[in-house]
């Protein structure tokens, strides 16, 4: 069936109507089943479709908006996307410009010429197995399993930092803290062990180097030999500060050495000679000796022990340890020989020398003038002579103008005292000295 609607044709069958040019409605028009519009409609209120709306291949329902195929192009200077009260920014595509989303009105992510990508707080990978990639060729990796994360670079990886670069690693102990791997095998380990810092060699008797550079060149200055429980070899000298303690950790001198053996403690060595000190303790006693070795030229050294220094005063010879033969005492000094009748002398030169338990004495003397008839004796030897038939160490007259026949100086036993006497044995009066020049020496044993 066909007609007009003013001047418009209009084809009407059982199902449907046709219009073959345009149509104006002014009021509303309730379309219940499917409508086609060949040319150009015109709606200046509201198109209601309540079972959703097709053009091309787009598709308009309810809460969707579907491309079945092709690209979707929006053309704007700039779009926003906003909320449903149009006071709140969800994303913004500027001109030329960035893209930024929102969160809550607050700016999250923003593109930056060049294709970089600002992150305003936080960005989490949620996912265990999560891959930050940085790159062209992904060569920087950052990931976590869950458990641990990692850094995996192509190349080089540096941290510039202005400020502190801090390590802290909450897990501590051998096989903690801080590990040093080479291609995940373990070779150095920094950690915390209760209150003290541990730097490891991991690896079975691998050594520990300290390197630095003199003047150009790179040395080692210090190796500790794990092989050897840590024996340390340092490049040059050693220069130390305070107090050096061997084998103890009650240090009170300069160098203090703890646990000595009775034997050699410091070895001297050059070209496989050797020479050494020593020492020696009584298990019984608080006595103790400190021995010298000197090398007899052999190329592993000698054990000759060429002296050595008593704890209860005195030294030995050559490993000998006879108490008779131990020197007890050296001494030098002046000392004053006098007249014991009270005539004044003229000392020039009075002298003694004790080794041990002799007394060497010189004297050189001018006696006053006087006529006395007392015998002579000269008294003020500096120790006294031993109680024993020792005169027969006597004097001997050096230089004199007394004249030397029959007359003979000695040390008398018991005392401080040299006696002159005639070959039968006659005292000899102190005026044989008067004005006169007597020079003699001689040695006795002390008491």
């Amino acid at each position: 069936m066909a007609g007009y609607i003013g001047s418009r044709a209009v084809s009407v069958n059982t199902t449907s109507a046709t219009i073959t040019d345009d149509l104006t409605i002014g009021d509303d028009l309730t379309v219940t089943d499917d409508m086609t519009v060949g040319g150009t409609l015109g709606v200046t209120g509201v198109v209601t479709a309540n079972a959703g709306v097709v053009v091309d291949n787009f598709t308009l329902d309810g809460t969707s908006l579907s491309l079945s195929s092709g690209v979707m192009t929006l053309n704007a200077a700039d779009v926003r996307i906003k909320n449903l009260a149009n006071n709140e920014t969800m994303a913004q595509f500027d001109d030329d410009g960035a893209v930024n989303l929102y969160n809550n009105n607050e700016l999250s992510l923003s593109t930056v010429a060049g294709g970089s990508v600002s992150i305003y707080n936080d960005l989490s990978l949620t996912s265990d197995g999560g891959i930050i990639n940085i790159g062209a060729g992904n060569d920087l990796k950052i990931t976590h399993d869950g458990t641990n994360g990692d850094f995996e670079s192509a190349g080089n990886l540096t941290f510039d930092v202005v400020g502190e670069l801090i390590i802290d690693a909450d897990l501590q102990g051998e096989g903690n803290g801080i590990l040093l791997k080479d291609d995940g095998t373990t070779y150095g380990n920094i950690f915390r062990s209760e209150s003290d810092l541990i730097i490891m060699s991991v690896a079975s008797d691998e050594d520990l180097l300290f390197k630095g550079n003199d003047g150009g060149s790179t040395i080692t200055a210090l190796t500790l030999n794990m092989s050897e429980a840590g024996a340390a070899t340092f490049n040059s000298n050693v220069i130390v500060g305070g107090n050096v303690g061997i084998g103890g950790t009650s240090v009170d001198t300069k160098l203090h050495i703890d646990g000595c053996p009775d034997n050699k403690v410091i070895t001297f060595e050059q070209s496989g000679r050797k020479s050494a000190i020593g020492t020696a303790f009584s298990a019984t006693s608080l006595n103790s000796r400190l021995d010298f070795f000197v090398s007899d030229g052999n190329q592993n050294g000698g054990n000759h022990t060429r002296m050595s220094v008593l704890s209860n005063g005195g030294i030995t010879f050559n490993g000998d340890t006879a108490a008779a033969n131990v020197l007890e005492d050296y001494e030098e000094g002046a000392w004053t020989p006098a007249l014991q009748d009270g005539t004044s002398v003229t000392v020039n030169d009075a002298y003694y020398i004790k080794i041990g338990s002799v007394v060497h004495i010189g004297m050189s003397i001018v006696g006053a003038s006087n006529s006395s008839s007392t015998a002579i004796l000269f008294t003020g030897l500096p120790y006294a002579v031993r109680n024993g038939n020792d005169q027969a160490f006597g004097l001997t007259i050096a230089n004199t103008t007394v004249g030397t026949d029959n007359i003979y100086f000695s040390f008398l036993r018991n005392t401080q005292n040299i006696g002159c006497a005639t070959n039968a044995n006659v005292d000899i009066a102190t005026s044989v000295l008067s004005t006169k020049k007597l020079c003699m020496s001689g040695h006795y044993f002390v008491a």
